[in-house]
């Protein structure tokens, strides 16, 4: 009888265990089989495969995705950056500049630790005091000094950008884009082998016109590069920093007169493109996520809407397009003439205010703070020229002017400020 008990308790265990097993194999064909039907790919991937780190975009620092610390401001006629460090309720106060001999600065390009400020000037009467001058970010308190090295200063520059690792830094010249590795903790850049690459000189290098025209896509496989023959695009070699052009490049040339301003949308699915001349068109390309082509949305161009200040007693005039930005939340995007939805199923893209915030325009990639250049009437000899800042609605995009956040730069008698950058 014993012995048929023992049996009877190891045939109840045995039968147990199969049991056990057989509701943790359905639970996870379950599981399986939810993941699946969805059809969507896992958080942080796309299509291609690859790794989309949603990036906030036109910040004019690469890899970025948390709040801001530090702003730098463009001078003309020339010099280093205006300095300001960034406090939690998004207003400015203003540290050391930087300086350096140069006329024209075009763009500022910050590296991903917000170690680096790269800035690109285009000189005049063919590039005397043009060139590429670079300044160490004191990171407690953001302030500058003067400029630590410079290059090429005998040539004229209109764009930059820093690739998202940090490894690698992109120019836009007259007659190609020139390609530097970065030198970590030291900023010192070297040429890398083959630069320049060809490419065709901006829509509209005229004198005190920067735009960004240069964009790096999340998944730091390819740079995209607005001309005057479109938009080129190039496949980026992650070890050596050598561009290798995509087949069918350059985009959008032969439909687009005088590309100009571009960005790439933090799920890397889009990229958008204004005219130098004519702020009332947006075109949009789908990026293929294999080969870095672009594709012609079918719905593209889009119209950009009325273009309006939102700042009394104004901006310095209305200003012309020059700078898109987004945050890492993807959801708006915000140039001079307003701000615009963005459909990410099609890439659609809609304005919903035609009030902008002022010119270069940039947001946090926590999407929380935007600031603009502003001015205190709408065109004088005399003005005084500054940042606004503006708290962001998260849920509907809108625009608020933080109040008294208006920190004044200099006077329109003497200078001017032409373009923002933003970092950690």
């Amino acid at each position: 009888m014993d012995s048929v008990n023992k049996l009877d308790r190891l045939e109840k265990f045995v039968a147990l265990i199969v049991l056990f097993s057989a509701v943790v194999f359905l639970a996870n064909c379950g599981s399986s089989s939810t993941s699946a039907s969805t059809g969507t790919p896992s958080s942080g991937s796309n299509p291609g495969g690859k790794s989309v780190p949603g990036y906030g975009e036109g910040t004019g620092a690469s890899g970025q995705t948390s709040a801001v610390k530090f702003l730098y401001a463009n001078p003309l006629p020339g010099g280093g950056p205006y300095a300001a460090s960034i406090g939690n309720n998004g207003m400015l106060t203003l540290v050391q500049g930087g300086s350096a001999n140069n006329l024209n600065p075009h763009t500022l390009a910050i590296d991903p630790s917000g170690s680096f400020i790269f800035q690109t000037a285009q000189g005049y009467s063919g590039g005397t005091q043009g060139g590429i001058f670079v300044y160490a970010i004191n990171r407690s308190n953001g302030s500058l000094g003067a400029s630590t090295a410079s290059y090429l200063t005998g040539q004229a520059f209109f764009s930059d950008v820093v690739d998202n690792q940090g490894k690698f830094l992109y120019a836009q010249g007259s007659t190609g884009v020139y390609s530097f590795s970065i030198q970590s903790g030291t900023g010192v850049l070297t040429a890398v082998p083959g630069s320049p690459f060809p490419a065709a000189a901006p829509s509209s290098p005229g004198f005190s016109q920067p735009a960004t025209l240069m964009a790096v896509d999340q998944t730091n496989h390819f740079l995209y590069v607005s001309t005057s023959a479109g938009i080129s695009g190039y496949t980026i070699n992650q070890s050596t920093g050598q561009l290798t052009p995509i087949a069918g490049s350059p985009f959008g040339g032969s439909t687009v007169t005088d590309p100009w301003t571009i960005v790439i949308t933090p799920t890397n699915s889009y990229l958008y493109e204004l005219q130098a001349q004519n702020a009332g068109k947006l075109f949009g390309y789908s990026i293929d996520q294999t080969s870095g082509a672009l594709t012609p949305l079918s719905s593209s161009p889009f119209s950009t809407g009325s273009c309006g200040s939102m700042v009394a007693p104004g901006t310095i005039g209305v200003p012309g397009p020059d700078n898109m930005t987004i945050a890492s939340a993807g959801k708006f995007m915000y140039d001079n003439c307003g701000i615009y939805s963005i459909d990410e199923s099609n890439g659609a893209i809609a304005q919903v205010s035609g009030l902008g915030p002022g010119d270069w325009p940039v947001i946090s990639p926590a999407g929380d703070f935007l600031w603009a250049i502003t001015g205190d009437q709408q065109a004088c000899f005399h003005c005084d020229i500054g940042i606004t800042t503006y708290q962001v609605n998260a849920n509907t995009g809108a625009l608020t002017p933080v109040p008294n956040s208006f920190v004044l730069l200099t006077n329109s008698e003497v200078g001017s400020v032409d373009s923002l950058a933003i970092t950690k």
